[in-house]
Formats: C-alpha cells, structure tokens, sequence
C-alpha cells in the first residue's frame, strides 16, 4: 500500500514521516523482517510451532516448511523497497533490497519448481502443486523461459481436462493433484471441495489466463470469457439470490457475495498493455 501510495503521487517525502516515534521507511523495513525466514535462501519458513498463514486465501489450509506463496510475495516486498530506497538516494539500501529480490528468485525455483514446472506450496505439509503460486510467479515473472512454458502447458492441459476451473473460475490445486480423495490438501480444516480446500475462486483467474496465454491465447481469452459471463448471469444488481461477484463456489453451493478481490485483481491483470 505504501509503495503504491507513494509511486502513484510522487510522495516520497512522507517515507520520513515520523509516526509515533517511527519513520514509515523504517516500519516498512520492520514489517519486511517479520516473517520467519531462511538467511540462505532468502524464503520465509515456518514449522508446526510457529505456523502462521502463507497468506490470506488459504488460512483455511495448513501449510509448513518453507513456503512458496509468501516468498513470492517477499520477492514483490523486495523489489518495491529497492525502488523505494533508490528514489530516495540511500543507492546501499536499494542494491541490497535488489540482492534480496533476486536471491528470493533463485531460492523459489530451485525449492518449489516440479517436473511439471509448477511450483509446490511448500516443502512441508501440504507440499502440492500449487496453481495460485504458480501462475502468480509467471505475471511476477519468475518462473521464465522452459519453466514458464512447462508451467504454462501443465495450467492449459489442466483446463482443457476440466481439472482447472468451473465457469472461469479457479481452483487451488488441479483435481489431479488433490492430495487424496478426501482433501484437496494434505491438511485442511474445512471439507474437500469447499472453500480454500477445493471451490473455485475469481481471484486469480487473471494471472491463470495470463500464464495459459504464454501457449494458447484462445483459450486463455476462452477462459476469461467464461470467468466474465458468470459474472453477468450472476451479477448482484439482479437481486433476490443473486451474488455474483462471489468469493468462491462449487456447483450451487456459492459464499460470500459481492467479492471485491475477485473482480479488483483480475481486473489489474486484464488491463495490461
């Protein structure tokens, strides 16, 4: 929020705004070095002591060891502070935030990456081929090259097969790779085929159709399209049942309605140039 403040009005004065005694530069610092992390590999890890969520779709899910999603998200962090700190001249701080980003970049690949191209949640518990991290990791572009296009293939295959989406919208984990016929991860505390462990999700269906657009276009525009005409058929302003945009769903079993996420981050993505 604050990188995006400051980028969209040029307010790099106020990253020394003192707040109670703390400059926010130096908050963002402190919010940086919060996650349990691996001084090696740069990746957040966590243990079944010292759990905490991988980030905010899944705290549904247990997921332990060292976690894919939240070093993707760590790698953003780094980037945006090495921007930060360059425009603010501290050119130390900005070179070692860049280091950081691309030791996280490294760290990510060789941890997570299958021989499917796709990246695992973890290394842990619930250590699954993970269709959020992965597809999110093409539009960060760290997954690139073979990678991206093994990945690419694997979410198109997915989506041909109907193991991918239901009316455009996304799952965690392809069926395929469901951890057993119980549970589409190792460890949930919600039912298969509910919610985070196992309904389909508007969130990021734009980094999916951006990753499957890699190897076929059409059916990334395919995807979208279905993604954009159950929004219609669904659209909240109808009233009565209505919901649409919704969290997530399966079938008729639908929760949450009038989502923002799941309209606000695909729309970033079906925008670009």
């Amino acid at each position: 929020m604050a990188f995006h403040y400051v980028q969209s009005f040029s307010a790099f004065h106020s990253l020394n705004e003192n707040i109670n005694g703390v400059t926010l530069i130096d908050r963002l610092e402190l919010a940086y070095q919060m996650p349990p992390t691996d001084s090696i590999t740069g990746l957040i890890e966590v243990t079944n002591e010292n759990r905490g969520v991988d980030f905010g779709f899944r705290d549904a899910i247990y997921i332990s060891g060292k976690l894919c999603f939240a070093s993707l998200l760590k790698f953003q962090a780094s980037l945006q502070l090495a921007f930060l700190f360059r425009e603010m001249g501290v050119h130390a701080k900005a070179l070692f935030y860049k280091n950081e980003a691309t030791k996280i970049k490294k760290s990510i690949i060789k941890t997570f990456i299958n021989q499917n191209g796709m990246l695992l949640a973890s290394n842990g518990t619930s250590a699954q081929a993970d269709v959020w991290a992965t597809s999110l990791a093409i539009h960060f572009d760290v997954l690139r090259g073979n990678n991206r296009l093994k990945a690419a293939k694997h979410l198109l295959q997915g989506y041909l097969s109907g193991e991918l989406s239901q009316k455009g919208n996304i799952r965690h984990v392809l069926t395929s790779d469901d951890f057993n016929e119980n549970s589409s991860w190792e460890k949930s505390i919600v039912p298969k085929d509910t919610y985070q462990n196992g309904a389909y999700w508007g969130t990021p269906v734009g980094w999916v159709c951006k990753s499957i657009a890699y190897v076929d276009q059409v059916a990334a525009q395919k995807l979208a399209a279905e993604y954009i005409q159950d929004l219609r058929e669904g659209d909240f302003r109808k009233g009565g049942n209505f919901g649409a945009p919704w969290e997530c769903f399966n079938g008729n079993a639908k929760q949450n309605p009038v989502y923002l996420t799941s309209v606000a981050v695909p729309f970033f993505i079906f925008i670009e140039k």
